[in-house]
């Protein structure tokens, strides 16, 4: 058993139209003025597992982030995943993602946080108060100002929650933690969506009260999932989940499963301002596909998602960009003979895939997908804007050496400067990124594409076939 928190922080906007070209589809609100809610969908997900000091480690975080990353692809957020955080770690990641990402009108965003959770009570005042645990706090039991030194106070998601432009905020707890900041409600379905998605909100879930435990393998989890992949928590059945109707859904469920052993809590920031809102799920019509499955056309009838290359099991995230789908990550895959690992290190695969030269390029991609050719580089360059300017908007909004070297990411490409391989050594981890073609200058020589730190364009240029370099996959 264990005590596990789950921050899941979603922060929407529901008054800003936005273009049908961004890489998303948007969500709509029946009987509302301005129907078009979201323009972009951003997830930062940390993963607390690898505990020691006094604090057991969490095998099952493994499985809530897979699960919680796999639903929120399947609503259009994407997904970056940050693991086994120390104390400053922690706190930094947070607050660099609220300060970038909150900031956007536009945009909603998530942050989920998976591990261990405790709540201590002052003795003076009596208040409860929550805390994030980080890997490397001791246990209060042995050492509590070593904890209250190192663990994340709730107190701080206040202060994101005040501090983000972003209309609404779901704080979503998977833990036995006191509701302090908020004001626990228990009431039935809430009014229609329509009525008030024109309001901002701060909202919160826990999973239980303080003092109960929370096993290892989430049920809470399991839950939210459910809720977001079918309409059984959709209390009105008008084909939108509030937040509202989630924690109603999962106050109820979860208590009559763990048979009274585990109380769910939902409710409101204590802000008159802040209290007025709610967030809304857009939930999949009858018939939607949700299996990751890239044999099935239908999966990918979207703007974005995840399929899994059934060769070795690894999942990875795709955009439409125009009447073209592209994967959205580089290539990973290794079949024996293909790819290189960045100075040999395996941490590097995760965030930038494998390097291959070009004949390992051009038989590496999955079935139905393919290395691009020139000409179709360049179909999805003229739709996306022009040389001068590609660069720029197919770069990831983080992980760019340099000050303003960051990208907009506008389609969902999610660039990453994952460097090369040249003559016996790696250069430019972090600085830029190479992309094979499949269209070659000559047979010493084929075509690439060069994004960079120091600049705003992109590059096409032959280069050796022996040199190691990226590749994205398109669907055929």
């Amino acid at each position: 058993m264990k005590k596990i928190l789950l921050i899941l922080i979603i922060s929407i906007l529901g008054n800003t139209l936005f273009s049908q070209n961004r890489g998303f589809t948007p969500i709509k609100l029946p009987g509302t003025s301005n129907e078009n809610l979201y323009e972009y969908s951003y997830a930062l997900i940390i993963g607390e597992s690898n505990y020691s000091n006094g604090w057991p480690s969490l095998k099952g975080v493994k499985t809530d982030i897979s699960e919680i990353t796999r639903i929120l692809n399947i609503h259009g957020f994407y997904v970056s995943v940050e693991e086994n955080l120390k104390s400053g770690e922690l706190e930094r990641v947070v607050k660099n993602f609220v300060a970038e990402h909150g900031q956007n009108q536009n945009s909603r965003l998530v942050i989920y946080f998976a591990g261990h959770g405790h709540t201590i009570t002052n003795p003076t005042s009596k208040k409860e108060m929550g805390y994030l645990v980080p890997i490397d706090a001791p246990h209060p039991s042995t050492d509590k100002t070593g904890f209250l030194s190192k663990a994340l106070s709730m107190e701080r998601f206040k202060e994101y929650a005040y501090s983000a432009v972003s209309k609404h905020m779901l704080f979503l707890f998977d833990a036995c933690f006191a509701g302090i900041i908020f004001n626990s409600r228990s009431d039935g379905v809430p009014p229609a969506i329509s009525n008030s998605t024109s309001f901002p909100v701060r909202q919160f879930i826990t999973s239980g009260s303080a003092g109960e435990t929370v096993p290892d393998e989430s049920l809470f989890r399991k839950l939210v999932v459910r809720a977001l992949e079918t309409n059984e928590a959709d209390g009105d059945k008008d084909g939108y989940l509030s937040a509202s109707e989630l924690g109603y859904f999962l106050q109820n469920k979860v208590s009559n499963y763990s048979n009274g052993a585990q109380n769910p809590r939902y409710g409101k920031i204590r802000d008159a301002d802040l209290d007025r809102g709610d967030f809304v799920f857009e939930l999949p019509k009858e018939g939607f596909i949700l299996a990751d499955n890239p044999d099935k056309e239908t999966n990918f009838a979207g703007n974005y998602g995840t399929f899994t290359d059934e060769r070795d099991g690894r999942k990875y995230k795709w955009a439409r960009i125009g009447e073209q789908i592209w994967m959205a990550e580089n290539l990973a895959y290794n079949g024996g003979e293909g790819g290189m690992i960045y100075e040999n290190d395996e941490s590097y695969v995760t965030k930038y895939g494998r390097l291959y030269n070009w004949q390992q390029a051009i038989e590496a991609c999955p079935a139905g997908w393919h290395l691009p050719k020139d000409d179709e580089w360049e179909q999805m360059i003229n739709y996306i804007g022009d040389m001068k300017t590609a660069g720029k908007i197919l770069k990831a909004e983080t992980g760019w050496k340099w000050h303003g070297a960051n990208g907009t990411n506008k389609y969902g490409y999610n660039g990453l400067p994952g460097g090369n391989f040249e003559n016996g050594n790696y250069y430019y981890i972090g600085e830029g990124a190479y992309w094979w073609s499949f269209s070659e200058y000559n047979s010493n020589n084929a075509y690439l594409r060069d994004v960079g730190s120091n600049r705003d364009n992109i590059l096409r240029y032959y280069y050796s076939k022996n040199a190691g370099l990226n590749v994205r996959c398109l669907k055929n």
